[in-house]
């Protein structure tokens, strides 16, 4: 059931990007209402504006904190089109059919972001604004809302496109919207005074994807923003799995509240080592001869600064074992060795591989099918390994990829 747009409310707070809905508005001959700065500022793009005022015989009132709570303003929101009664009483008391809604709510998060000024807060606690998108979107059947600048491209669009009609599953689309909206508002003014209710109460808008999910065939987003939970200095985006360890990681350095320095190695959530030492380079050393091996391709974490010391122990895992009486006989699952390998040779350790994840997961993208091939030339022993029967029978494959992508010969590869 499509309606023809030819009145509508326009109240917002921002705007920017206004300008344009609102001139294709007058083009298709609507009739405008609207109140205070939104009035004046489509009045000065040269376009009429009828004020609300004109509707209700009141002014703004109570330094702008009553402007539309009216009962012609609602009743132009909603009153239903099909029911005898309501257009009756519409005429009755001189009511208009509002066929667009569009009002956005004041920026209430900002300004608790901005200022600890309760006076300000408590005024950017929008009033009328939720109850015209609540009642807009209630009466959808009748009439479109648009509670947002963020939808104001698509609503351009379908204005444009459809001559000013719109359809009831587009109506019904933007009440959802405007409901969710509203619900968000409202559980942000609902923390503010109480952080400690008897409700758990959560609204976060703008999920952040993610450059994949648990698997790279699945999607995955965050809700929240990583960027006030950790500065990322460099490295791919993130994943969901990227996520999930650096959680893990954070809930166990929490435990410990003491003077020392605290290191863990994490991988898949299970902890390889951890240690509390006075200098973090020494809680580095000490988590990472809690399980050497495993250690490789885990998520290191402390509660300390990373020095310069603690940076070159790092990035020189194999000079720690030594330094602690132990060499690396075998690098297992070393998917990129072909990028230390002269190091591995210096060390006098071996390699085992395999490429099967390449072009399959994003966080070993560089695990390159001639990884083993190179790795060879440079020296090393190299083996090329399987997790369980199931890839084992994939073993001849792996070998292949040696001999077409690394050159090697097939005895060498085999």
């Amino acid at each position: 059931m499509n309606k023809k747009i030819k009145s509508a409310l326009i109240s917002v707070f921002y705007k920017d990007g206004l300008e344009p809905i609102v001139r294709e508005l007058a083009s298709q001959k609507v009739a405008i209402y609207s109140t205070g700065g939104t009035q004046q500022f489509i009045e000065g793009l040269g376009i009429t504006c009828i004020p609300v005022e004109s509707i209700t015989s009141y002014p703004s009132i109570l330094g702008g904190r009553v402007k539309t709570l009216h009962p012609k303003v609602f009743g132009a929101i909603l009153g239903r089109r099909d029911v005898t009664q309501d257009l009756e009483e519409m005429k009755q008391y001189e009511i208009p059919e509002f066929d667009l809604v569009m009002v956005d709510l004041y920026p209430f998060e900002e300004t608790v972001a901005s200022t600890n000024e309760e006076k300000l807060i408590i005024e950017k606690i929008d009033i009328g604004g939720p109850s015209m998108i609540r009642a807009a979107a209630k009466n959808f059947r009748d009439l479109a809302v648009i509670a947002s600048r963020d939808q104001y491209p698509a609503f351009l669009e379908i204005l444009t496109a459809q001559k000013g009609e719109t359809s009831i599953e587009q109506r019904k689309y933007l009440a959802a919207q405007a409901f969710a909206i509203v619900a968000h508002y409202d559980v942000a003014i609902s923390s503010y005074f109480n952080n400690a209710g008897d409700y758990f109460q959560s609204s976060i808008s703008s999920p952040q994807p993610m450059r994949y999910g648990e698997n790279p065939h699945q999607t995955a987003v965050f809700y929240g923003n990583t960027s006030k939970l950790f500065t990322q200095l460099n490295g791919k985006e993130l994943s969901y799995n990227n996520l999930v360890d650096a959680e893990a990681a954070m809930q166990l350095i929490r435990e410990f509240e003491d003077q020392y320095h605290v290191f863990a190695i994490i991988k898949h959530t299970n902890v390889c080592g951890v240690a509390k030492r006075a200098k973090v380079v020494d809680a580095w050393k000490a988590a990472l001869a809690g399980d050497p091996e495993s250690a490789f391709g885990g998520v290191l974490v402390t509660n300390g600064t990373i020095d310069k010391a603690t940076a070159e122990e790092i990035n020189a895992a194999m000079k720690v074992g030594e330094t602690l009486g132990f060499k690396f006989n075998t690098f297992t699952h070393i998917l990129e060795g072909y990028k230390v390998a002269d190091k591995m040779k210096a060390h006098g350790a071996a390699a085992s591989t395999f490429s099967d994840w390449w072009n399959y997961k994003m966080e070993v993208v560089d695990a390159i099918p001639y990884n083993a091939a190179i790795m060879s030339k440079v020296g090393l022993n190299v083996a090329i390994n399987s997790d369980d029967a199931e890839m084992a029978r994939r073993l001849n494959q792996e070998a292949a990829k040696s001999i077409k992508f690394g050159g090697m010969s097939e005895e060498d590869a085999l």
